[in-house]
């Protein structure tokens, strides 16, 4: 599977050789918005982290960004949740994150900044390397969080079937897609309701499977499987 742009493949191979080299994975505490260090993937899976799906844009948050938020809070006398709010971080992380809580899952990984770029080589790793790396995270996650920034809340399945928001998002059509969608224990989509100013759930895979068999090309009978959570 090819990636869907050379960012992200350049991002796919730094996380690969991160596993690589060391099994240590970076999870984000959702409760104090700093990053908590397990020593394996097994050991993280315990924690029952969430893990988000989504498609890159221009303003994404890095490691070398959440770092700075951080040291900017000792500077400023204030916790990594004033700041979190205080500081130019993507308005869909923001929302995700606060989503992702009150499920009461207390970690989440996300692919832009839960790795430190400093402590490895992205230039040495193989296709079959990273999609094992991406597997094994998504594998052991409790559940996977979609977020479609490019379908509205309202209208979200207007229109004849293949011509609706849902269906015609990019997220449908990035290289990773369907080892996300089919690989967690449990799929949840969520976009942005600007009523509410918040995330909102629109349905797990399984009760989307009609819908996604048609984006996807995937059997419904894949993916109206009940949720493992």
């Amino acid at each position: 599977v090819m990636p869907e742009h050379n960012a992200y493949w350049v991002l796919t191979r730094i996380l690969c050789a991160l596993y690589r080299l060391t099994s240590i994975m970076l999870l984000l505490d959702l409760q104090t918005l700093q990053f908590d260090f397990f020593e394996t993937p097994e050991e993280a899976q315990k924690s029952g982290y969430a893990i988000l799906s989504h498609v890159w844009g221009d303003n994404e948050i890095t490691y070398e960004k959440m770092e700075a938020i951080l040291a900017q809070c000792k500077e400023l006398d204030m916790t990594p949740r004033e700041a979190f709010w205080r500081v130019e971080i993507p308005a869909k992380i923001r929302n995700v994150c606060q989503y992702i809580r009150r499920c009461s899952y207390e970690h989440v990984w996300i692919d832009t900044c839960c790795f430190d770029t400093g402590r490895t080589n992205p230039y040495s790793d193989t296709v079959a390397e990273v999609a094992s790396f991406i597997h094994e995270y998504y594998k052991r996650s409790s559940a996977c969080f979609v977020y479609l920034e490019d379908v509205p809340y309202d209208g979200r399945f207007d229109g004849d079937v293949i011509a609706t928001p849902f269906h015609n998002s990019k997220w449908h059509t990035r290289g990773w897609t369907l080892m996300e969608l089919l690989t967690p224990r449990s799929v949840i989509f969520l976009t942005y309701d600007p009523h509410w100013n918040e995330c909102v759930d629109i349905g797990s895979s399984s009760e989307l499977a009609d819908q996604l068999a048609l984006a996807t090309g995937l059997p419904k009978e894949v993916l109206s499987l009940p949720d493992q959570t």
